[in-house]
């Protein structure tokens, strides 16, 4: 009996340290900054706006991507002005477009790329299509060295690699402090052609 009602304490007991530690960090404000960060980088409200142009779920293309990196992401990123135009100045370099919020480092954009010639165009779209690329997987990953628009650096090359801009060399995960991620659309292993978004907007 007396083993019975020891367990049950020990069980109670158990539930009750669960709900602290689970409910106890929980912060009231969390749902805003939720939806602040959402307005500020993904779209204009919550739930989505299916007419908003620079809603980033809609980014399925390169043109795409240039038009929600240089209005949401440009302007969400550099805290540059006030509500009423006037500029923030210097002490608020770190600030995102909130005026709340302080990056912690600075924002890096990482593409990753698939190894050229794993299919061929398809004898009907030839003429119609330049190259066919395969899908990206950790294993068909391209870890090449390239030069500005994207031709191949070759070892051999004439040309010094510390002149080449760092958006076109690969660099590791293990060189960005970076560790595997699955997302919706496949698994990532952390490294790739970076793009170090520090400074001001302009």
């Amino acid at each position: 009996m007396w083993s019975v009602v020891m367990e049950i304490t020990t069980y109670i007991l158990f539930l009750w340290l669960l709900f602290i530690v689970s409910y106890s960090v929980k912060d009231a404000r969390s749902n805003n900054y939720f939806n602040t960060i959402y307005k500020t980088f993904i779209a204009g409200d919550y739930p989505r706006d299916p007419t908003d142009p620079t809603d980033f779920m809609k980014v399925n293309n390169q043109q795409r991507f240039w038009w929600w990196a240089e209005t949401k992401l440009a302007d969400g990123l550099f805290f540059n002005n006030w509500y009423n135009g006037d500029e923030t100045g210097y002490w608020f370099l770190g600030y995102i477009a909130d005026g709340n919020s302080i990056m912690m480092g600075y924002p890096v954009l990482r593409q990753v790329r698939v190894k050229p010639g794993k299919c061929d165009v398809n004898t009907q779209m030839t003429g119609m299509v330049e190259q066919c690329n395969v899908g990206y997987t950790v294993f068909d990953e391209e870890h090449m060295d390239y030069l500005p628009g994207w031709v191949p650096l070759n070892d051999s090359a004439i040309i010094d690699k510390e002149t080449v801009r760092e958006e076109y060399l690969y660099t590791t995960s293990e060189e960005l402090n970076g560790y595997p991620t699955y997302a919706m659309h496949s698994m990532y292993n952390g490294g790739g052609y970076i793009a170090r978004l520090w400074g001001r907007k302009e």
